[in-house]
């Protein structure tokens, strides 16, 4: 699977003509390196397990780290590990999410060799990115979609039942 990550610079973006500076607090984050993974999973050749995900994920994508700029796009087919990347960071950095993903067995051993390098400038700021930090996946996003629906359906119940009783009258 082909897998890009693409940074785009811009110090400024204007929205509705107002100008906003945009932080970037996430320098860089790195993944585990092939000598590491080949390291890790030598311990595990003659086991049960036919997979070591999400170790071997990124080897073949020659995907060793990620530097970020103001916008990162991370693009490429189903499959070719743009979620996992993303689960990764946020696992990494410690994100509040709402759904869950696809931890396997591997994945906090995968998590111990990885890095990241953050723009803060103490103990005190990084707490404060953390607290207000979350991942929001495509399934928060549908989650919520039907939430959404639910509430319409619920009132669209209600406002049946009051014009009916009204109707009655």
């Amino acid at each position: 699977s082909f897998f890009r990550t693409f940074a785009i610079s811009n110090k400024t973006t204007n929205i509705t003509q107002t100008s906003h500076t945009i932080m970037v607090y996430l320098k860089s984050f790195s993944l585990t390196s092939i000598s590491q993974e080949e390291q890790f999973l030598n311990n595990f050749a003659h086991t049960c397990f036919d997979s070591y995900y999400p170790f071997m994920l990124f080897p073949n994508k020659r995907l060793e780290s990620v530097e970020f700029d103001h916008i990162t796009i991370f693009c490429g087919g189903n499959g070719s590990g743009k979620s996992t990347l993303l689960n990764i960071i946020a696992e990494k950095l410690q994100f509040e999410r709402e759904t869950p993903y696809n931890k396997t067995y591997f994945f906090d051993s995968y998590l111990q060799t990885c890095d990241f390098w953050l723009n803060v400038k103490n103990e005190s700021e990084l707490r404060d990115l953390r607290r207000v930090s979350k991942i929001i996946t495509s399934d928060d996003v549908f989650n919520h979609i039907i939430e959404v629906r639910k509430r319409n359906e619920n009132l669209d119940f209600k406002r049946t039942v009051i014009f009916d009783e009204k109707h009655d009258m």
